[in-house]
């Protein structure tokens, strides 16, 4: 399992872009429990734009590695893409 890189910390904890609400405090727990090689990033479009779920995962402090892990590359190694 992989370890959390944070690489710095952002605030408000809570990102709110047209009241759709994204939880950076539940990113993170998730991150701490499961680790960034178990974990999948996704929204539910169509009521979040992905422009939105993309502003949010941009905005996490993880590393650059750990970030494309959730937002692709642990679904393309499950799937065998």
């Amino acid at each position: 399992m992989g370890q959390l890189k944070i690489l710095h910390t952002l605030a408000p904890s809570t990102l709110c872009l047209n009241r759709i609400y994204f939880e950076r405090i539940i990113a993170y727990c998730a991150l701490a429990v499961v680790g960034p090689d178990r974990l999948m990033f996704s929204i539910d479009y169509p009521f979040s734009p992905n422009s939105r779920g993309k502003a949010f995962l941009d905005s996490l402090p993880v590393s650059t590695d750990d970030r494309e892990k959730n937002a692709h590359g642990n679904a393309e190694r499950l799937l065998k893409l």
